[in-house]
């Protein structure tokens, strides 16, 4: 979790390791290397800050002030660190998940400039924004399952935009105020559910993709 100033801090406790091993050899946990280098990487990125944190599978992204977007992948026993300038201006959400539960980590990211931007750290950035709208990406939330992968993004006027990845179909809906959080999952149906967060509530919707208005489907 990224704080007000940059700094970083974990939420939850990590699992225990137990038995003869964790003894014997009580810094072998592979974990732990990541933990220590997602506590300290607020350091290492010289003129800017850390302004934004989601997890990943297996590691952790971070976006900052400068526009750059870093992954911490744990491989083995290293953790690996691949970072690209993606926006201008800094980077107000970040969001990743893993193809198919097992697949390579896609990473998704917005910025004040109103682009969001996708891409696998073992793969070179998409040249072209996912997105690009005339105002800032307020948070992103990505889920997969059963019926595919999806994204939620919340924008900086209020709109709230789903975008089934397997299928293409692109809903949005304004709740009215502002917009400050989203999260995108499937149930174990495969049906899309995505949660809404604003100041004094929070709404959970279902889309059901009947009726088409302004060229989406609302």
């Amino acid at each position: 979790m990224a704080d007000d100033f940059g700094g970083v801090s974990l939420v939850g406790e990590a699992p225990r390791r137990t038995g003869l091993q964790a003894l014997l050899e009580p810094d072998a946990d592979p974990c732990a290397r990541l933990r220590r280098a997602v506590l300290a990487f607020p350091q290492r990125i010289a003129g800017a800050r850390i302004t934004t944190a989601a997890s990943l599978p297996g590691g952790v992204v971070f976006g900052d002030s400068g526009g750059r977007v870093h992954v911490l992948l744990l491989k083995e026993n290293t953790v690996d660190v691949t970072s690209h300038t993606l926006h201008d201006g800094p980077v107000t959400a970040v969001t990743g998940m893993s193809l198919e539960g097992t697949g390579p980590a896609v990473v998704y990211s917005g910025g004040v400039d109103g682009r969001i931007r996708v891409w696998s750290p073992d793969l070179a950035p998409m040249p072209e924004p996912l997105l690009h709208e005339p105002r800032p990406v307020v948070d992103l939330s990505a889920g997969s399952g059963e019926g595919g992968s999806a994204l939620a993004v919340a924008w900086g006027d209020g709109l709230v935009q789903l975008l089934d990845l397997y299928s293409g179909t692109d809903l949005s809906f304004r709740p009215g105020p502002p917009v400050r959080a989203v999260c995108c999952l499937r149930t174990d149906a495969g049906e899309l559910r995505t949660m809404i967060g604003m100041d004094d509530c929070i709404t959970t919707l279902v889309p059901r993709p009947s009726h088409t208005h302004h060229g989406r489907r609302q």
